[in-house]
């Protein structure tokens, strides 16, 4: 009885201390302290309650719910103290409780294998042989040892995949069987190893790493749910900004077209000044103007390409920022007008971005493009200042606005990928360079070719 009754209140405190990490992700309600010492008051005036007023019964059915009671019981405390949405508390907590338990099973394993103390025996009040003081602290050493492991493991490699603020809504259906699996795999299977008293060393063996094992794949599903969650967010954000960029891209060519024409007018114009007519100054001026922007008009052999370039460009110009282009456009005639639109828009923004910040003389932007006849490589390269971090191997977005910012790298990978390329970002120094490899061209641009004489 003595070993249930005390065991009792460290599984509370285990419990609470795997929550609580969990629980750094929520956003706290207010008078938050008081909220937390009245819910910790009557968690642990309920667990008081057991052995107490309410005496043990050694059955399985009694204990599990015991166990369960207490962990519903932290449920309900954690909605006291935090106003996150039903789903992310509830996400948290059977997260956070599964990481317990496997804490358990891995101490019972170790503790078992080492000095054969039969633990969890308590549960149905066997008596159990006193142990020596060398057994108690090599046993608490192993205790301490265990749950830090994987406490530790939980924080680093699962508490940290949580955003600040998220939204961990995985869908009623996949609720239902994460909350069935944890209570069979944390509770009945328990119940079933311990109470089992007719199984063998070995076999007890065997039924706690298969419980182990389960709680592993439990906490992969769930999380597994999460990040696929993740992505199709991201997926939905990066088309819905890919579609902007397909309205930005008909209007800008709209505007080229109207350039165009403009030029087009200024034959008529300076054969009138050939002619010795009468030229209205404003009108000279228009023509200058118009003249201006004719010359910062790219030329690389492909349209869409120098669309982008010389909306970029006449914004750099507006702005002290040189950039130097040598491209051969017909390098990526294998890529559609809104790929090329999109992949070029986004890498030279984030380039302005970066030197926009920089001294007049460091503002300057490289992008090249060549072809090597079956590989077609894009650099863009510039200065920056300050420190960039890094995540999944690329460079994480410094504007304030991550609900649409920091995704121009993603639509670029995308972009790189859908024609079997590879984007690299470096650093060196203080130099920030993109490199995109596209391969296999010359099947690309037959596939091309085919489509074209189909249509």
């Amino acid at each position: 009885m003595g070993s249930l009754f005390y065991y009792k209140y460290v599984f509370m405190v285990e419990l609470l201390v795997i929550e609580g990490m969990f629980a750094t992700k929520l956003r706290r309600r207010r008078h938050f302290a008081l909220r937390l010492a009245g819910s910790l008051f009557v968690l642990f005036g309920v667990v008081t309650l057991f052995g107490t007023v309410i005496p043990f019964v050694f059955h399985p059915l009694f204990v599990s719910f015991m166990f369960l009671l207490f962990f519903l019981l932290t449920v309900a405390a954690m909605a006291f103290c935090f106003r996150d949405t039903l789903w992310n508390i509830l996400f948290c907590c059977f997260a956070a409780y599964t990481v317990q338990h496997i804490a358990y099973l891995i101490y019972t394993l170790v503790a078992n294998l080492l000095l054969n103390s039969g633990a969890g025996n308590g549960y149905t009040g066997a008596e159990v042989a006193a142990p020596s003081v060398e057994e108690i602290a090599i046993n608490v050493v192993i205790y301490l040892a265990c749950y830090i492991m994987v406490y530790a493991e939980a924080y680093f490699l699962l508490i940290s995949m949580i955003p600040k603020k998220p939204d961990l809504q995985l869908g009623r259906s996949s609720l239902v069987v994460i909350s069935a699996l944890v209570v069979i795999v944390n509770i009945v299977f328990n119940m079933y190893t311990v109470y089992n008293e007719s199984a063998d060393e070995l076999s007890v063996f065997l039924e706690e790493v298969y419980n182990l094992i389960s709680c592993l794949l439990v906490l992969q599903m769930q999380f597994q749910k999460l990040r696929q969650k993740q992505i199709l967010e991201d997926y939905d954000v990066v088309n819905r900004i890919l579609q902007q960029e397909r309205q930005q891209f008909k209007r800008l060519k709209e505007n080229m077209n109207i350039i165009n024409v403009k030029c087009h007018d200024l034959k008529h114009q300076l054969r009138a000044i050939r002619h010795g007519s009468a030229v209205d100054p404003v009108e000279l001026k228009t023509v200058e103007q118009a003249i201006a922007i004719y010359q910062t008009v790219a030329h690389t052999g492909n349209e869409t390409l120098d669309i982008v370039l010389t909306d970029k460009m006449l914004f750099c110009e507006q702005n002290g920022i040189e950039i130097t282009c040598i491209a051969d456009g017909k390098a990526i005639s294998f890529m559609g007008e809104e790929d090329v639109y999109s992949l070029f828009g986004n890498a030279l923004d984030n380039a302005v971005t970066a030197v926009e910040k920089l001294p007049q003389s460091d503002r300057e932007i490289w992008l090249r493009i060549n072809d090597f006849g079956d590989v077609v490589t894009i650099r863009v390269e510039n200065k920056f200042t300050g420190k960039l971090r890094i995540e999944d191997g690329v460079p994480v977005t410094t504007k304030k606005d991550t609900a649409y910012h920091g995704f121009g790298i993603m639509s670029m990978q995308m972009i790189a990928a859908k024609y079997g390329g590879k984007l690299n970002v470096e650093v060196k120094e203080n130099r920030f360079i993109l490199t995109i490899t596209f391969t296999n061209v010359s099947e690309l641009k037959r596939e091309l070719k085919q489509e074209g004489s189909a249509l």
